[in-house]
């Protein structure tokens, strides 16, 4: 259940070939495989064994042949759907990469292009030099090189990659046309997963980013009780810092970020939704000599020690914010950002830390923690707020949109 930014969604090699896409596309969008023949110069028997070849790999049935045509089955509209959202994303990321409009040559450098050398262009935009793509991927070093080479061929630019002092690696511009190339392909991937859905086949994986502070409780609840409805759906828990994140779900490694929202986001191409306020409390346990106390002042607590978040993060601002009226701030003798440590160390010791309220509330039990009252400054100037951040133009699977409907009626209860 448990991921990381390498491991999530990472990169498959049993996707059909962008050769074999780019026929499906045009026997779907003409309804012939006679026509389709014509349009991309292969014999028909070519186009059928390319189709043949789909849907074997994807393990279902995506036309009906008859007199009057080729049409799209139940399973094919499904494919035929997130195939046309697959190349708005590859020829998105090669306008955006030649800076120009290909117009009717773009058909032509999709032919051009392989699915290997997609492939070897995400492995190079995920490693820091040549050797570790290859070694990613099972390649030879040698290939990989090829591959690359070739792709920049192709592409009449040099741009993609760059010379680091000790090897070559993707450039800025290398590594966005990837990313746009790893959203086309997960694209495909979701195909495969709504298809099998769509039988009873639960083989879809969902892959969430989890801020260490302030989405773990929400995100904990919400997995346990969808695993329960539904056991054969898989989970990737990501945790790590905002940027690292965002970077992960911009290039589809992950599908949700869940936790606090940044108000606006940060991205024209992703969206925040609001799930539930989430105000800073001070948490001691239970037996703590100030944890009966109705009336606690700001000079008791900072008698206390005091396990916080380190650097300039906004529990350590609202700390500092509290206690600037005094000649000097209390101790803080450990540091973590880690709600699991600070929870475990303040059960087995009278310091105290600064939770949020979700965070309060996961903690149940005679060994439970307890919330004192004091006015807790907001440390930016704004709300906390505890929601969820995806990519704007997202089509969410059956199972990614249920996902998101529970974590919402998980969040009008707490």
């Amino acid at each position: 259940m448990q991921g990381t930014p390498q491991s999530s969604h990472s990169i498959r090699s049993d996707l059909p070939t962008l050769r074999n896409l780019r026929i499906f596309e045009a026997v779907s969008r003409l309804g012939s495989i006679t026509g389709a023949a014509s349009e991309v110069h292969l014999s028909q028997p070519a186009v059928t064994q390319a189709i043949a070849n789909i849907e074997s790999q994807i393990g279902a049935r995506l036309f009906d042949r008859r007199n009057q045509g080729t049409f799209l089955t139940a399973d094919g509209l499904i494919f035929e759907k997130r195939v046309r959202r697959y190349y708005a994303q590859i020829e998105r990321g090669l306008r955006d990469f030649g800076k120009r409009d290909y117009g009717k040559n773009l058909a032509v450098l999709l032919n051009l292009i392989s699915e290997p050398q997609i492939r070897c262009l995400i492995a190079i935009s995920e490693a820091e030099s040549f050797a570790q793509a290859a070694q990613a991927i099972n390649l030879s070093e040698t290939t990989l090189s090829r591959s690359a080479r070739d792709l920049q061929g192709t592409l009449k630019s040099p741009a993609l990659f760059r010379r680091t002092a000790t090897s070559m690696t993707c450039s800025l511009a290398g590594r966005e046309l990837a990313r746009r190339f790893k959203l086309a392909r997960r694209e495909i991937s979701l195909a495969c997963e709504e298809i099998d859905a769509s039988r009873g086949h639960a083989r879809s994986r969902i892959s969430l980013g989890v801020l260490p502070l302030g989405g773990t409780s929400i995100t904990g609840h919400a997995v346990s009780e969808f695993c329960r409805r539904h056991p054969d759906v898989r989970f990737e828990l990501v945790e790590g810092h905002y940027d690292v994140l965002l970077g992960m779900l911009r290039s589809a490694s992950i599908d949700f970020i869940i936790g606090m929202l940044r108000n606006p986001a940060p991205e024209s191409d992703v969206v925040e939704e609001y799930l539930l306020a989430d105000p800073y409390v001070v948490a001691v346990r239970k037996t703590h000599p100030l944890a009966d106390k109705t009336d606690v002042s700001k000079e008791a607590l900072a008698e206390c020690r005091w396990i916080l978040p380190k650097g300039d993060t906004p529990r350590r601002r609202a700390f500092e914010k509290a206690f600037s009226n005094l000649s000097e701030l209390p101790t803080v003798d450990i540091e973590t950002s880690s709600t699991r440590h600070i929870r475990t160390i303040l059960r087995q010791s009278d310091r105290a830390s600064i939770l949020t309220r979700v965070e309060m509330l996961a903690e149940s039990g005679a060994e439970g923690l307890v919330g004192i009252p004091l006015a807790l400054p907001r440390a930016t100037g704004k709300e906390r707020i505890i929601g969820t951040t995806r990519l704007l133009d997202q089509l969410r699977t059956p199972y990614q949109t249920e996902f998101l409907d529970l974590l919402r009626d998980i969040a009008r209860t707490i």
